[in-house]
């Protein structure tokens, strides 16, 4: 990854590069209320013990081919604040979930 700040009389910091491609990529091709990872990720990932991911086929990603992905379970926001669980509940609690 690459970054830096842009522009003359506005500053912005950005940042740009392979890794911030696959990202917004695999973002764009998951499905709604899940997260997608690369196998990469999964590979660090899979041991943890409240950690679930299903495999995806392989998910064809714009620019890069062809990737094996894993996905979480899907969540939904619970509505009822006296929830114990607050506004998201977890079909099954995941370490990325605690990064919510």
């Amino acid at each position: 990854v690459v970054s830096g700040i842009i522009g003359k009389s506005k500053f912005c910091f950005d940042i740009w590069g392979d890794a911030v491609n696959v990202a917004s990529r695999m973002e764009s091709s998951g499905e709604p209320k899940c997260t997608q990872i690369t196998i990469d990720i999964y590979n660090h990932l899979r041991d943890e013990d409240t950690c679930k991911f299903n495999p995806r086929a392989n998910v064809d990603i714009k620019g890069k081919g062809k990737f094996q992905t894993y996905i979480t379970p899907k969540y939904e926001y619970n509505n009822d604040p006296a929830s114990p669980e607050g506004r998201l509940h977890v079909e099954r609690p995941s370490i990325l979930e605690t990064l919510v």
